[in-house]
C-alpha cells in the first residue's frame, strides 16, 4: 500500500551510535532487538519489557541498564538508539506516498543528527516534541505516538489466511435490505457540514476540525447529535492532549442476546489537519468521509437488534499521532472489554479513476484476518462492487486500527487505493466537490454487511435463547436461563415458551413471574403473553440434578416460543442447552507408616 522507501534512498545517513562499558551507560534505552521467527518472538513476550512497537522481524522497546544485558546474553542482537531513552519524545514515521519525492528528502535532513532512527523499511524512529512530529503530519508523512506498552502477538503471524478461522455468510435478505438502505444522500450531506463553517453565509469548506482549534467541539457535538438521532446511547470519552480536553464520541447500540457482551466496533477519525490548519482544514476525504461512514453505519444498523453489541466511535487527536485511538483502547483493555473486532474507516471517497479499487489491511494475526475475510465476503455476498486488495505481510499501521492490534484486538484498515493516492491530502483543498461519493457509499454498504453479519442481526418475530453451565455436578442445582425477545417494530401477542427438560434433571422453581403448567414430568410452558415491540426479557430455571448420572454423561434441554406477529422467522423460534457430567480425576491414596 505505502510506497516502501528505504532511508538510503532518501539519502539519510545517520551517525552511529556507540555505547560505552556497560557500568557508563545510562540506566534506561531506547532499542531495536532483532528476533527470527516465532519461536523468538516468544521467548521475547515472556520478558514483560515496555514495547513500544512491533514489526515482523524486530522489536522497539525502552529497556533498563539490567534488560538491555539480559537479552544480549539470550543471543539476541539489540541495537541501541537512544540513550537516555525520552519516552515521551518518540514517534514512528512512515515516509508517505510521496507528492514531491525531493521535498521529502530535504524535510528529514532538516532534523538534527540524533533524531531520527533507522528502524523498518520505510520507517524510522523520530526524535521531536509535538509540534516537530505534526510539521510532518501536515506534509503528508504518516505519524505514530510510540506509547507502550503494547500486547505482543499471542498466535504465530502468518501471510496466509486461516481459512479455518472464516465462517462464509449465507445470503440473508434482512441484511440484503441493510445495504440497499444506505444514502448517498446521506454520506454527501454529513461531509458538507463536517466541512462547513456554519458561522459564515452558505456552504462553504472553511471548517477547521484542527484538534487545537475551538471549532472542533462544534463538529464534536454534530456527531453526538446524529448518534442520539439514530436511538444509540452516547457517551463522550475525554483526555487531554497538550494541556487541551479532546474527546472521543462513542455510540451504542446495545446487544440483545446472551453474549451481549462481545462488542464489534466501526471507529473513524473526525480531528483534521492542512497547511493552514488554524483557520481551514476541511478533510472531507480524511477523514468527514470516515465520519460520515460511521453515522451513516449507525442510522442504518440501528432499525434491528442485534446478538451482540455494536459500537459506533469516532476519535479526535488522530493527526498528531493516534492519540484518540489510544485512550479510547487502553480503557477498553483495562475494563475487560470483550472486543470481538474492530472495522476502522480512514479515507473511503477518492477513486479518481474510476476503478472501484480499495484495500483491506488485516495484518498477521488469525483473528484480525478473519475479520477482513467477513469483510471481503460481504462485498460479494451482497453484491457491492468493489475490488478489494488483501494485504496481511506489508499492512498499514499509521491509523487508528493500530491501537487495536496493539491491545491485541482483531482490527482492519479499510481504505481507499494507495496506489491512486489523494493529492489533497492534508491539504486546505482536500474538498467535498473532488470525492467519488458513489465510491464512498459501497464501503459504506460493505460496513453495514459485515457488522450486520458479526452482530447477529435478529430478524423480526420472537426468538428465544437458551444458556448455562457447561458442566454440571451430580447431586446439585444448576441454573438455565431462558431469554426471549422481540426485536420487529409490531408486537408479539399469546406468546408462549415451552421447555423440555433433559432426562437426568428435574425442576424445582423458577424466577418468570408467568403462569407456568406441567404438561409432563420433563414438559413446562410459560404463558409470556404480550410482548412489546423491540424489547425482551429473560428468566432462571432452577433444577436439580440427578445423583445417579454416571461422570461423561450428557444432559441437553430445548425450548421454543411462539406467539402471533406480523413476520417471524422460525430459525430463531427454538434454542438448545447442552452440559455433562464431568470426570473427576482420583488421586491414588497415599500409604503412610
Amino acid at each position: 500500500m505505502l510506497l516502501w522507501l528505504g532511508l538510503t534512498y532518501l539519502g539519510l545517513v545517520v551517525p552511529r551510535v556507540v555505547a560505552g562499558s556497560p557500568s557508563h551507560l545510562p540506566p534506561s534505552h531506547l532499542v531495536v532487538i532483532t528476533y527470527e521467527g516465532w519461536a523468538d518472538l516468544g521467548r521475547l513476550a515472556s520478558l514483560d519489557l515496555h514495547w513500544l512497537d512491533w514489526q515482523t522481524d524486530r522489536l522497539a522497546a525502552i529497556v533498563s541498564l539490567h534488560e538491555l544485558e539480559a537479552l544480549r546474553d539470550l543471543g539476541f542482537e539489540v541495537r541501541i538508539l537512544d540513550a537516555p531513552a525520552t519516552p515521551e519524545l518518540y514517534y514512528l514515521v512512515t515516509l508517505p506516498p510521496v507528492r514531491d519525492l525531493s521535498r521529502a528528502r530535504e524535510t528529514i535532513r532538516l532534523h538534527e543528527p540524533g533524531q531520527i532512527f533507522p528502524y523498518a523499511e520505510g520507517t524510522f524512529i523520530l526524535k521531536a516534541d509535538p509540534a516537530e512530529a505534526e510539521s510532518l503530519a501536515i506534509q503528508g508523512f504518516f505519524i505514530q505516538k510510540l506509547l507502550g506498552p503494547i500486547v505482543l502477538p499471542s498466535t504465530p503471524p502468518s501471510a496466509e489466511v486461516d481459512t479455518s478461522r472464516v465462517v462464509i455468510q449465507e445470503y440473508n435478505p434482512l441484511i440484503q435490505g441493510l445495504v440497499k438502505s444506505v444514502s448517498q444522500t446521506r454520506i454527501y450531506t454529513t461531509i458538507l457540514h463536517l466541512q462547513d463553517d456554519d458561522a459564515l453565509p452558505g456552504w462553504d469548506a472553511e471548517r477547521s476540525r484542527y484538534s487545537y482549534a475551538p471549532e472542533l467541539a462544534v463538529e464534536r457535538d454534530y456527531i453526538r447529535d446524529r448518534m442520539q438521532t439514530a436511538g444509540l446511547d452516547v457517551r463522550y470519552q475525554r483526555f487531554n492532549l497538550g494541556g487541551k480536553p479532546l474527546d472521543n464520541i462513542e455510540g451504542t447500540l446495545d446487544g440483545w442476546g446472551l453474549a451481549s457482551n462481545t462488542v464489534y466496533i466501526v471507529c473513524a477519525h473526525y480531528d483534521s489537519i492542512s497547511d493552514d490548519r488554524d483557520n481551514t482544514a476541511p478533510g472531507a476525504d480524511d477523514n468527514a468521509s470516515g465520519v460520515a461512514a460511521v453515522l451513516e453505519a449507525a442510522r442504518v444498523l440501528s432499525q434491528y437488534r442485534y446478538r451482540h453489541t455494536v459500537r459506533f466511535v469516532t476519535f479526535s487527536g488522530e493527526e498528531q499521532g493516534l492519540y484518540g485511538s489510544y485512550y479510547y483502547v487502553a480503557e477498553a483493555h483495562s475494563a475487560g472489554t470483550n472486543i470481538g473486532g474492530a472495522i476502522n474507516l480512514d479515507m473511503i471517497a477518492w477513486d479518481s479513476d474510476g476503478d472501484n479499487i480499495m484495500e483491506i489491511h488485516a495484518g498477521t494475526q488469525g483473528d484480525s484476518q478473519a475479520l477482513g475475510t467477513v469483510f471481503l465476503n460481504a462485498n460479494t455476498t451482497y453484491g457491492v462492487a468493489l475490488v478489494p486488495e488483501y494485504i496481511t505481510y506489508g499492512s498499514a499501521g499509521a491509523s487508528d486500527h493500530a491501537r487495536f492490534w496493539s491491545h491485541g484486538y482483531p482490527a482492519i484498515l479499510v481504505i481507499e487505493d494507495f496506489q491512486d493516492f489523494n493529492p489533497y491530502y492534508h491539504q486546505t483543498s482536500d474538498t467535498l466537490d473532488k470525492l467519488d461519493l458513489p465510491y464512498a457509499t459501497k464501503f459504506v454498504q460493505t460496513t453495514v454487511a459485515t457488522l450486520a453479519e458479526l452482530a447477529e442481526i435478529m430478524p423480526p418475530g420472537v426468538n428465544v435463547e437458551y444458556a448455562g453451565p457447561t458442566t454440571v455436578m451430580t447431586g446439585t442445582l444448576t441454573e438455565l436461563t431462558v431469554q426471549y425477545a422481540n426485536p420487529g417494530p409490531n408486537p408479539a401477542t399469546g406468546v408462549v415458551v415451552t421447555g423440555t427438560l433433559s432426562p437426568g434433571l428435574t425442576y424445582v422453581e423458577d424466577n418468570s413471574g408467568f403462569i407456568v403448567t406441567r404438561p409432563s414430568s420433563d414438559k413446562l410452558v410459560w404463558q409470556v403473553g404480550y410482548v412489546a415491540p423491540s424489547s425482551r426479557g429473560s428468566f432462571v430455571i432452577t433444577s436439580a440434578v440427578e445423583a445417579s448420572l454416571p461422570a461423561g454423561a450428557l444432559l441437553s434441554s430445548t425450548v421454543e416460543i411462539t406467539g402471533v406477529t406480523s413476520w417471524d422467522d422460525p430459525r430463531d423460534n427454538q434454542a438448545t442447552w447442552t452440559g455433562f457430567v464431568p470426570y473427576l480425576l482420583r488421586l491414588p491414596a497415599v500409604l503412610r507408616n
